[in-house]
């Protein structure tokens, strides 16, 4: 997730997708830590072009819902 995080290529969908499909396998540390470090991002403008935003949020939206 960090490896994708702020880059502008096909990873941030292709771990978004593998993430949100996957949820309910991660540690409840790990879904804080993840949600932490997408929040920070997006704050301070460092998660990518628009579309990046959209997928990080999406991730974020399904890591909340778990």
């Amino acid at each position: 997730m960090r490896y994708a995080l702020g880059r502008r290529t096909y990873a941030v969908s292709d771990v978004c997708d593998v993430l949100t499909l996957n949820v309910w396998a991660l540690r409840e540390n790990s879904v804080t830590v993840i949600r932490r470090d997408i929040e920070r991002a997006i704050e301070d403008g460092d998660a990518g072009d628009p579309c990046d935003v959209k997928a990080w949020r999406k991730l974020h939206k399904a890591l909340a819902a778990r």
